[in-house]
């Protein structure tokens, strides 16, 4: 049980700084004007802006501290969790973390249901506060219910710490949501989790994948059967499951879901699971370029499509509507369509070879934050025709 605690321990002391919320400090100069006005609102706003700064402001503790308290005496309950939130990190002086703990529970008592993340912490650690993880567990549970992710994985690291061994489909379910939200590192405490109570995960795994597929068959749904699909990658228990989640995932996919449609494609076309079928792909990824959604996709789509098009069909027509739809992907957002025509039109592969063309893409591959884009970048503005091939010739 040390080994899990020790761990969870540390990974929380990462997370638990990361559950504040952001600020945009609106503009600066108004906020001020108004706090000096008795506004409530802008002094918890500048209360923010102090306290947990964006770029250009400079972090001062005690006037994030004087602008709280204005608007926590005004009742103002989010001012009062983060100020009480002040007191408990030992950002203030002026009060314990006893009296920062009750500026917490009534802000929650005010209506601010975020306010439990923090007052479940502070019963799990014990500060401001006897240690009680039940009482810990009843916070963070009420927590997850309002939907935040960092509940939920807060909750996974009590039962790690903890001695807690009932109710454990509570942090099945947080580990759910931890990895769906895609919290950081909520995988490698979901293993823990999963590694400590290996039997009761079993349990719990064959229990949901049961009402995922009661779901899907009742309303059969796009969002039913892609939902029951889900639940296989993060529930299988056999290598049969694989399959079972791929069927699930087919049938989302001929019902419309976008999601389901481009996974297939990927999923078939670089034979994953059931082998490759790439007439299978082609129409799955021709159904998914085609919805509304593959522009909202940063170009996943249209990237996969175009590639699979250049790597697996040899017709020109496939192949020139290869090309087109890596260029709509590049447009779109895909840095690897981006780096992939960059190299194309540098080698002269498919396309004619362009280093106007191969360095219009490069700076776009740069752009979009590929590892690869500044190197090609450097060279093209740095070596001439001749010495490209060189570079290139022996390259994937």
């Amino acid at each position: 049980m040390r080994k899990f605690s020790h761990i969870a321990s540390a990974i929380l002391a990462i997370m638990i700084c990361q559950t504040g919320e952001a600020q945009d400090n609106d503009n600066f100069e108004d906020l001020l004007a108004a706090a000096k006005s008795g506004s409530i609102e802008a002094n918890y706003k500048l209360g923010v802006a102090f306290h947990r700064p964006a770029e250009g402001i400079e972090q001062d503790f005690a006037k994030a501290e004087g602008h709280y308290k204005i608007a926590a005496d005004a009742n103002h309950p989010k001012a009062m969790m983060r100020l009480g939130e002040m007191y408990c990190d030992g950002q203030s002086k002026a009060q314990s973390c006893e009296f920062g703990h009750a500026l917490i529970v009534k802000a929650r008592d005010a209506g601010e249901v975020g306010a439990n993340l923090a007052i479940g912490y502070n019963y799990s650690e014990g500060r401001g506060v006897k240690k009680d993880v039940l009482a810990a567990r009843n916070a963070y549970l009420l927590c997850m219910n309002t939907g935040a992710p960092s509940c939920a994985y807060n909750m996974m690291a009590l039962y790690l710490k903890s001695d807690i061994s009932d109710n454990l489909d509570i942090a099945f379910e947080a580990a759910d949501i931890s990895i769906k939200e895609d919290v950081r590192l909520a995988n490698e405490m979901a293993a823990m989790l999963y590694e400590k109570y290996s039997e009761e995960k079993k349990a719990y795994s064959k229990k949901v994948l049961s009402k995922a597929e009661s779901r899907a068959k009742r309303e059969n749904t796009a969002e039913a059967w892609y939902d029951y699909s889900l639940t296989y990658r993060y529930h299988a228990q056999e290598d049969t499951d694989s399959k079972k989640g791929l069927k699930a995932l087919r049938k989302a996919g001929e019902l419309g879901h976008f999601d389901a449609q481009k996974a297939l494609g990927v999923t078939y076309y670089r034979g994953r699971v059931d082998g490759q079928d790439l007439g299978y792909a082609r129409k799955m990824l021709e159904a998914a370029i085609q919805q509304p959604s593959a522009e909202m996709d940063s170009g996943g789509a249209y990237y996969f499509y175009g590639k699979m098009m250049l790597t697996y069909f040899e017709a020109r027509k496939d192949r020139k509507t290869g090309v087109k739809y890596l260029k709509i992907a590049s447009d779109a957002g895909a840095k690897e369509a981006a780096y992939m025509l960059t190299n194309m039109y540098l080698r002269g592969e498919i396309v004619a070879q362009d280093t106007d063309k191969a360095l219009e893409y490069a700076y776009r591959t740069r752009e979009l934050g590929h590892f690869g884009g500044g190197r090609l970048v450097f060279m093209l503005e740095n070596i001439d025709e001749m010495t490209i091939e060189n570079v290139m010739g022996g390259s994937d």
